[in-house]
């Protein structure tokens, strides 16, 4: 019964706009050249100033809050780099609608793979975050996914919807919206 019941939610998922990040960080199927390029901040370290400089830095939900509360608009969004669904957006298109409206974007990465590191740092203005899976200690990697999002957006009571979103808008913050959609970010509340 339950091996049913996992192959039909398998497959619910894999035909979804959902994007679900693989069971693990995949840190170990990584090159040598791109574990180098990985950074495993302490969680006390200020991210609000890192530059973008070919590296991906490993943080936690409390790093990312402290930079989010101090910007009238910020913009975090989950990378899956692989997703072919339609709501999955090239690096390059998110920067350019922030920029284009004043949003301070922090890219999540959602796995670890080769390819984030040779793409995804070239598109965006500001350095590309992962999970600190070290941090939250989860074997699993949508538990760390959860346990980050759980935390950064502080006293909203978390739904499914809120967890497999992917964009989400926050004013000083507090989150005003989020959606799987780019185009659906609620800029009237800015």
């Amino acid at each position: 019964m339950k091996k049913s019941i996992f192959c039909i939610l398998s497959v619910f998922l894999l035909q979804s706009c959902i994007v679900v990040p693989p069971l693990g960080s995949r840190y170990k199927y990584l090159s040598e050249d791109s574990k180098n390029s990985i950074v495993y901040l302490n969680p006390e370290d200020d991210i609000c100033y890192l530059e973008n400089n070919d590296k991906i830095f490993a943080i936690t939900s409390e790093q990312l809050y402290k930079c989010i509360k101090e910007k009238e608009k910020s913009m975090v969004y989950f990378w899956t780099i692989h997703c072919k669904s339609e709501y999955c957006y090239p690096l390059s298109f998110v920067q350019s609608y922030c920029d284009s409206r004043n949003i301070n974007l922090y890219v999540i990465i959602t796995y670890y793979d080769d390819t984030y590191l040779r793409i995804g740092q070239k598109t965006t203005s500001s350095p590309i975050f992962s999970i600190n899976e070290k941090f939250y200690k989860k074997k699993i990697q949508w538990n760390n996914t959860h346990l980050f999002i759980k935390e950064l957006i502080k006293d909203k009571v978390v739904t499914d919807e809120i967890l497999y979103s992917g964009v989400y808008i926050f004013n000083y913050g507090n989150l005003l919206s989020y959606s799987y959609k780019i185009v659906d970010a609620n800029e009237e509340e800015f």
